[in-house]
This record gives C-alpha cells, structure tokens and sequence, in this order.
C-alpha cells in the first residue's frame, strides 16, 4: 500500500510520521509488523486461512483499522519450486479518523513475485 494526498484536484505522493502497523488474527496475539519513524507506505502479508485480512495503522497518536477483503487460491509454479498463493483483493473496509479514502488500483496479488508493486492507495 501507498500513502498519498489530493492536492490540487492531482494524487500526490506522501509520507507519514511514525507509522507503526499490527496484523490482527483471530485467536492469536496481535503482531508488529511494521515500525518505521516515516513511511510512504508498507508491505504485509494476507491471511491465507481467512478470506480477510485486518491491520490496525497508527500514524502519530491516531489509529485505523484497515480490512482487506479477499480471494486465496494456491497454484503449482513447477514440481521443484512447488506452489504459490494468488490473492485477488475485492474490498477494504477503514474504520478511523486518519485514512480519508481508499483505491484498489491492483487487484491480484501474486506471492511468486517479488516485485514491491502497489495495490492498495490509502488517502490522507
């Protein structure tokens, strides 16, 4: 996911301060997945046994929850490599005060690559 802002009627790039994220998993404790002083945005992982995924943002003092609704189906990449998952992203839910808006501008997820694309952009 990346941050941005509207500015001028255009999407602009942006970073926050004090980004410190949590994954959320049902009947298991809550894990620090990201802590950074400022961030333009982060990577994490879905929850492949859920068809949702839930992550509390806390930038400075404030937070949002943010839950990423999705599809996980497992594919074989080769017998030597063996499989991978394939997410398809369908919504997000932000409950908070500090993400504005949200844009899905990439729904598939693929974990055999490694490239850091975007999918999700979080509006200030």
């Amino acid at each position: 996911a990346s941050f941005k802002t509207m500015k001028d009627g255009e999407v602009a790039d942006t970073t926050v301060n004090s980004l410190s994220l949590y994954g959320i998993r049902e009947g298991q404790n809550d894990s620090l997945l990201y802590d950074a002083e400022s961030a333009s945005g982060f990577l994490v992982p879905l929850d492949p046994h859920q068809n949702f995924s839930r992550f509390v943002l806390q930038i400075d003092t404030l937070t949002d929850t943010l839950t990423v609704y999705h599809e996980h189906e497992v594919y074989m990449i080769s017998y030597t490599c063996g499989f991978a998952s394939l997410f398809t992203l369908d919504q997000l839910e932000l409950t908070g005060s500090v993400i504005q808006n949200d844009t899905i501008i990439n729904e598939m997820v693929d974990a055999e690559y490694e490239d850091n694309e975007v999918h999700i952009r979080l509006y200030l």
